[in-house]
């Protein structure tokens, strides 16, 4: 029997393309005996990054955040030098003595003109005038989330601050510039990518860290492993106003080649079109992923990488069907409870017409694993679950907009599902709601302590049995 993954994991697609102008350093490896909290204070010098209060730069920046430190430097002012450092190290759970005992790193030099653009970003925000989190009124620290590590010198003048998770202040200003730049840094750099090329290169068959306390685990398996050869996403348009012959199928297959699979075009029908930029997933981290979901029931935001705040602003920029008590503060995706409410929401009148998605995951002993969506939403069937699985491979724009099914596995297509799922396991809340004004005498007190309240009683009371 498997031995269960029980640390968060945290999955993103795998893109082995390097951005144009920029050279990567082969991977490097480090031993040390020290504690988290002393490897995360020492890193900056104990891997290859400027020591800026050392340096004869008359401009120098760093940024250091989750796996990340990203160096920025000038002597002129003009031309503009930097890299990023990716690093983890090993994490073993029932190895106490080594937790931390080995450490990857890799070094890649930034282009000129990006080196140049995430000073400009640094620059433009006055990120420099802002002080450290623990002097800003109101921004209290936390013992999860990420703390962004900002070093900058300019002339003679050095300063070190940090900043614990800003994109959770939203009523403190200086919380919201800082969230802005390294948003936007991040997205310039493209990070997720460059963290898929880097697990990409890291020894199979151990977990890593992940930034926080976050692991990512890398299956490793035999050369006699019935492999996955074959990933396959199939997109079939409503035939509404019905076509004759029905509508043409759009093929995305990633096929075998070598170590990784890989996508070069995709098929409309009898036509083929070639894809923009080669595509390649690993055939490891799919399998990993799949393992992870298979035996799991509830799915946390954090292993989804969604922000909780992206989740709630969604839901109250929606006017159709306001969410009883709102989105809570922590959400959890629990299926066994969507799928225990889902028995007392009524019937709907569907749609005969509906877009029809898929996905097949094909092994080399010529089995296979069917992902099939073809409900218009929750409610009518659809598989979160097995959707799920597949958004934590085939995100990160991995799908080209050039497919059609593209915006289906992209986030906003995610947190629309979320929304739908809060919506479905909140009828609790409608039914207490209904409740409480048919008993006026219950004080604030008691509304508020759900007294007398039995969900499942007062559904046979009423007359709401689960639908069989």
């Amino acid at each position: 029997m498997k031995k269960a993954i029980s640390t968060l994991l945290f999955f993103f697609t795998i893109l082995h393309s390097q951005a144009q102008g920029e050279n990567p350093r082969n991977i490097t490896t480090t031993n040390s005996q020290n504690s988290w909290h002393n490897v995360e204070s020492g890193r900056l010098t104990a891997l290859p990054s400027t020591t800026l209060d050392r340096s004869q730069d008359s401009i120098a920046l760093t940024l250091s955040f989750s796996n990340f430190i990203i160096d920025i430097s000038s002597r002129d002012g003009n031309l503009f030098i930097g890299s990023v450092v990716l690093n983890t190290s090993t994490y073993d759970p029932y190895d106490h003595k080594s937790l931390y005992s080995k450490k990857y790193y890799q070094q890649t030099l930034l282009n000129p003109d990006t080196a140049r653009m995430i000073y400009k970003l640094f620059s433009d925000s006055k990120v420099a005038t802002i002080p450290t989190d623990k002097d800003i009124k109101g921004w209290r620290p936390g013992n999860d989330g990420l703390t962004y590590f900002i070093q900058y010198k300019t002339g003679s003048h050095y300063t070190s601050k940090s900043y614990w998770s800003p994109e959770g202040f939203k009523d403190i200003p200086e919380a919201v510039v800082i969230d802005r730049f390294v948003t936007e840094a991040s997205t310039l750099l493209n990070v997720n990518k460059r963290w898929n090329n880097f697990l990409a290169i890291l020894p199979k068959g151990k977990s890593y860290h992940r930034g926080g306390i976050s692991v990512v685990t890398v299956a490793e398996y035999p050369a006699n492993t019935n492999w996955i050869n074959q990933i396959s996403v199939t997109y079939q348009e409503a035939d509404e106003p019905p076509v004759v012959g029905g509508r043409p199928l759009n093929i995305l297959s990633f096929e075998r080649n070598d170590a990784d699979l890989v996508a070069t075009y995709f098929t409309k029908g009898n036509s083929k079109i070639a894809l923009e930029d080669t595509l390649t997933l690993h055939p490891s981290l799919v399998q990993t992923i799949m393992d992870w979901a298979k035996d799991k029931s509830v799915f946390t935001l954090r292993e989804l990488d969604l922000k909780n705040e992206a989740v709630k602003k969604a839901a109250s920029n929606t006017s159709k069907n306001k969410l009883v008590f709102g989105m809570p503060e922590y959400l959890l995706v629990n299926i066994d409870s969507m799928t225990f409410c889902k028995q007392y929401i009524m019937q709907r009148t569907m749609s005969t017409g509906i877009d029809r998605v898929s996905v097949s995951v094909m092994y080399s002993n010529k089995s296979k694993v069917n992902f099939e969506f073809e409900a218009n939403d929750l409610v009518s069937g659809f598989d979160l679950k097995a959707y799920l699985t597949c958004y934590l491979f085939l995100y990160e724009a991995i799908i080209p907009d050039e497919f059609p099914a593209a915006k289906f596995f992209e986030e906003d297509k995610l947190i629309q599902l979320l929304y739908e799922y809060q919506k479905i396991t909140e009828c609790e809340g409608y039914y207490y709601r209904e409740y409480t004004s048919k008993h006026p005498e219950l004080s604030a007190r008691d509304r508020r302590m759900m007294k007398g309240w039995d969900f499942i009683a007062y559904m046979k009371q009423v007359g709401r049995t689960p639908k069989q």
